[in-house]
């Protein structure tokens, strides 16, 4: 059966299996980027529903940033109104 709720060490070894360090994940939830909830001082937890629904939004937001970004208005053609814009590939990491 799969575990529902994670603190922070069990969700950045099971959830996230070491990818983002608990150093991070603290931080990205003290700015409010990954949901969570604070219990007391030393005790934050994490569903793992939510974190799934996290990752699915930030894979969205990643993708259209990307494909937003691969297509530029080329600025050395003269622009007519009456033609679509000309675009150039412009490589992105």
């Amino acid at each position: 059966m799969e575990k529902a709720m994670f603190t922070a060490k069990e969700a950045v070894t099971e959830y996230f299996q070491g990818t983002i360090s608990y150093t991070k994940l603290l931080q990205d939830f003290k700015q409010g980027k990954i949901p969570g909830v604070k219990l007391s001082a030393k005790r934050i937890l994490f569903r793992k529903e939510a974190l799934d629904n996290w990752m699915k939004s930030m894979e969205k937001e990643r993708v259209s940033k990307a494909h937003k970004e691969s297509y530029a208005i080329d600025k050395d053609k003269s622009f007519d109104r009456s033609k679509p814009p000309y675009f150039k590939r412009v490589k992105v990491f």
